[in-house]
């Protein structure tokens, strides 16, 4: 199973269009979060934060109990790294909610 060290690092890759993990020793790992979704910081070269390594720690006790081999382990853990930190948030969407057929028109001064 991979430790991280801060060596990592979080960079975009133009050609490729998506999130990397520099792993060091010529391992990359690529991120699956679409380009649109990330936000702006993703863009910019950063560091495998102690953050980040907090949250592998987490993710990795939490994926132990998995029927999974290890390198699909790593896959889940890292995309769950770069989802909490680069995703961009969700709007809850039209159809959680249901429409109201009267018309109601706040008075002033109502709270």
């Amino acid at each position: 199973m991979l430790k991280p060290n801060n060596a990592w690092k979080w960079y975009f890759d133009e050609v490729g269009e998506s999130l990397m993990l520099d792993l060091g020793q010529e391992m990359v790992f690529r991120v699956a979060i679409e380009k649109k979704h990330l936000i702006p910081d993703a863009f910019i070269e950063s560091p495998f934060s102690v953050d980040d390594a907090s949250l592998f720690q987490t993710y990795s006790e939490a994926v132990s109990v998995l029927g999974l081999s290890g390198p699909r382990k790593a896959e889940l853990i890292l995309n769950a790294v770069a989802a909490k930190r680069f995703h961009k948030p969700l709007l809850p969407k039209s159809w959680f909610f249901q429409g109201q057929e009267t018309q109601i028109s706040p008075e002033i001064a109502d709270c």
